[in-house]
């Protein structure tokens, strides 16, 4: 006995029951009336019963291609559906890198020839780069990894590797040299910094001291604060 295609098979049930399934197409009645009468499947081309889903013994793998392709439409649907889905899939992953982005880098408006003292001295100087988070702000790291960091308007402060930040002044003093005051008034203490030597100083000019020493009266006053 030759084997039906899913369109001839449907209209042999058509035929048989005249009226009753005019509500569903050729794939619906198919794959519904195999879910009740498997064994009819051994009626149907194997490679017909693969398109809805089934094996040659009628088991229901799953819904086949032309099945999900006819309840959506049609291939034009189908190919509207994929696209749709793309289109989403799209837009989620360009709203992820939206807002996992980093926030936009500040504008530098500063004349970069403004530091040029700096770069041009002695030591750290040379290291110079602009901050990538703060506007108008140059900065350099120096051995101990403490952060110098510098502003146009002559606004500075140093972050030390310990995480502290104790804030001051720097101005040029000639083309390859400058100078950094920080003023401690809860103490009424200044510290100097000097590009000619590379170290901190209680006076302009005085014995030079270790930036140890401004870490320890920074740890005393943060232990004061407690």
């Amino acid at each position: 006995m030759k084997k039906l295609t899913i369109q001839q098979f449907a209209q042999t049930i058509r035929n048989k029951r005249p009226g009753k399934y005019d509500d569903l197409n050729d794939n619906d009645l198919v794959f519904k009336w195999l879910k009740t009468y498997y064994a009819d499947s051994k009626y149907i081309e194997p490679n017909e019963l693969a398109k809805l889903g089934y094996n040659e013994v009628g088991k229901l793998v799953s819904k086949g291609k032309d099945y999900v392709t006819d309840k959506l439409g049609g291939q034009a649907a189908v190919d509207s559906t994929i696209q749709k889905v793309k289109d989403n899939v799209t837009n989620v992953i360009d709203k992820v890198k939206n807002t996992s982005s980093t926030s936009p880098k500040p504008t530098q408006t500063v004349d970069p020839s403004v530091f040029n003292c700096i770069r041009n001295s002695r030591g750290w100087g040379s290291k110079l780069t602009s901050k990538s988070d703060e506007a108008n702000a140059y900065s350099f790291l120096n051995d101990v990894q403490s952060e110098f960091v510098f502003f146009g308007d002559g606004k500075f402060y140093i972050q030390l590797n310990s995480g502290e930040k104790m804030f001051g002044t720097w101005k040029c003093k000639g083309q390859s040299s400058y100078e950094i005051e920080i003023d401690n008034t809860d103490f009424n203490k200044k510290q100097y910094f000097r590009s000619e030597t590379g170290q901190w100083a209680d006076h302009q000019n005085a014995e030079a001291i270790k930036e140890n020493f401004i870490k320890k009266i920074v740890t005393k006053h943060l232990r004061s604060k407690l």
